[in-house]
């Protein structure tokens, strides 16, 4: 059943119209013609306000609301018309029965920016909503139901919500981009200190190599004298004069080796092989290097890669690790000796980039200070007292270990040890069957010419002597031009025996190629401190320096064995 029309300023509006056709008699508010003229009234104030007003009437908070709160209702309009509250907003039950009970005992509520989860497009929603509840009083001034303002604020609430978030998030990038920045200054820090260190130490090395390369020239005149004395004095006085000086000339030689060790241009024979086997043939020697109170563990995974490496040097450089390990342990102390597989990707200051095996010695001695970690692989540096150490045992593992295309590293920390790790290159071939060299006959051929090719006169004229006497003709040349020279203009020799560092264009390996496309099968023997590695690329004799005369004598004689008739 339908009333009297309403006034023109309420009909303006989806609501009022509803609330006109609307048949309330099917409510407990009944026919709106028996509405009593308060109720009636306030509906009229309700439809007309732009705010968003729900009107919960009688005790089952019958609805009536405004085109305001239509908008707010979304999907639930216009099914709330007329709709108790509880059946209107099911999923927020408890808490519109809470504001009837306040209501209809004339109190009131405020809420400002109230959470709700309203369904109102059939999902659930996250509602922010500023809420005034206030009685409505019939005309006795009793509560008759409650009258309700409803702003909903989740737009501001979610704006500011992610206006906090955004701040966090800046607030966050800014202390992380600080970190980084403090991180890659750091990192920017100790790649210069790195980088400096490996200039100084290269710069080192190169100073290094040059003094090592003239003292091994000094030591093969001194040789080549010692070696005269005693094959032209029959005094027996002098025998064992001379042996002294042989072996002094020795250790200056091996002292020379660990030098170019260090510089990188000592003479390597990389092959492959099987570090697990040589750690485990060094088993007897690496105890009787350590003393009794040392113990000393070897531990080799499983599976481990072959190494690409001279065997020797190997040997050697872990002979060094294990000995400075056990200088650094003044009592008793566990010295561990691992080997294990690793993956570089290239990242790091050396720029490794490949598979290696990582063999390192670890002690749980005194460890040291961040000063002196940083110059431990410096040639002659050494904390030990005068006479106990020469310090080049490191710098033999640094430079054995940047020949060999790998690198040393070392960690230690004053009370916690130290280790010390030689990262070698693994061998794209299996690893080979040690083989005992065979003994070389050292029978001198009469009257073999040769072309000695040296520019220490001192040494050229020390050793072409000590050949002489021997038996050999030995003509001379001062570099690798004036040699050339002479071959092209029909100097007759059964070999060439040449240095293979030498001033001017031509070097002794440039020479050898030279004179061999010159006159080929022409034996070629090579005398160096130095790397040889161009000189076993062609397949040529190397000797080392500094040499005896008596192995000089033996690499002329398997080269002349094994040449065609005189060039």
């Amino acid at each position: 059943m339908t009333g009297p029309a309403l006034p023109d300023f309420v009909l303006r509006g989806e609501l009022a119209a509803l609330v006109h056709r609307f048949d309330w008699e099917r409510t407990s508010l009944g026919a709106r013609a028996a509405w009593a003229p308060e109720l009636r009234a306030t509906v009229d104030i309700v439809l007309a306000s732009p705010v968003p007003i729900v009107m919960l009437c009688g005790t089952d908070g019958v609805m009536i609301y405004n085109d305001a709160y239509s908008a707010f209702a979304g999907g639930r309009h216009p099914g709330l018309l007329g709709m108790p509250v509880l059946d209107g907003w099911p999923e927020v039950a408890d808490f519109n029965r809470r504001v009837m009970d306040v209501g209809l005992r004339g109190g009131t509520l405020s809420f400002r920016d109230q959470h709700l989860i309203l369904h109102r497009h059939g999902v659930p929603e996250d509602v922010w909503m500023d809420l005034n509840y206030s009685p409505i009083r019939d005309a006795a001034g009793q509560p008759s139901g409650v009258l309700a303002i409803v702003v909903e604020t989740t737009e501001r609430i979610v704006a500011e919500r992610r206006r906090r978030e955004a701040e966090e998030a800046l607030r966050l990038l800014n202390a992380n981009l600080e970190q980084i920045v403090g991180e890659r200054t750091q990192a920017l820090r100790q790649a210069e200190e790195q980088l400096h260190h490996a200039q100084r130490m290269e710069a080192v090395g190169q100073l290094t190599g040059g003094i090592a390369h003239d003292f091994n020239n000094l030591l093969q005149a001194l040789s080549a004298c010692l070696t005269m004395i005693g094959r032209r004095s029959a005094e027996p006085a002098v025998v064992p004069l001379v042996e002294a000086g042989q072996q002094a000339v020795a250790r200056g030689g091996r002292l020379t080796q660990q030098l170019m060790a260090f510089a990188r241009h000592q003479t390597l024979r990389p092959e492959p092989f099987d570090v697990r086997d040589r750690l485990a043939g060094m088993a007897g020697l690496i105890e009787r290097a350590l003393r009794a109170d040392i113990s000393v563990g070897m531990q080799p995974r499983p599976g481990l890669w072959p190494v690409e490496a001279d065997p020797t040097q190997f040997e050697l450089a872990l002979l060094n690790l294990v000995v400075n390990a056990r200088d650094a342990m003044a009592g008793r102390g566990e010295l561990v000796i691992e080997a294990e597989n690793c993956r570089l990707d290239g990242s790091d200051i050396d720029g490794l980039c490949g598979d290696f095996v990582r063999v390192a010695v670890r002690d749980d001695g005194s460890g040291m200070p961040p000063e002196i970690l940083a110059r431990v692989f410096e040639p002659f540096f050494t904390t030990k007292a005068v006479g106990k150490g020469s310090g080049l045992g490191l710098s033999q593992v640094y430079g054995f270990c940047r020949q060999s295309g790998g690198v040393a590293r070392i960690e230690s920390a004053i009370g916690q040890g130290t280790t010390v790790a030689m990262i070698l290159p693994r061998a794209a071939r299996p690893a080979m069957a040690a083989v005992d060299p065979p003994a070389i006959q050292a029978a001198v051929t009469g009257g073999a010419r040769l072309l000695l090719v040296e520019d220490d006169p001192l040494v050229a004229s020390l050793v072409a002597s000590t050949l002489g006497d021997l038996g050999y003709a030995v003509a001379l040349a001062a570099s690798g031009e004036e040699a050339l020279a002479r071959l092209q203009a029909g100097l007759t020799i059964d070999l060439l025996f040449s240095d293979m560092v030498m001033p001017g264009a031509i070097s002794g390996a440039d020479l050898a190629r030279e004179a061999i496309a010159l006159r080929p099968g022409m034996p070629v023997l090579l005398a160096t401190g130095y790397s040889e590695e161009l000189a076993e690329l062609s397949g040529l004799r190397v000797l080392a320096k500094p040499y005896r005369i008596d192995d000089l004598t033996a690499a002329i004689e398997q080269a002349l064995a094994g040449r065609p008739a005189a060039a």
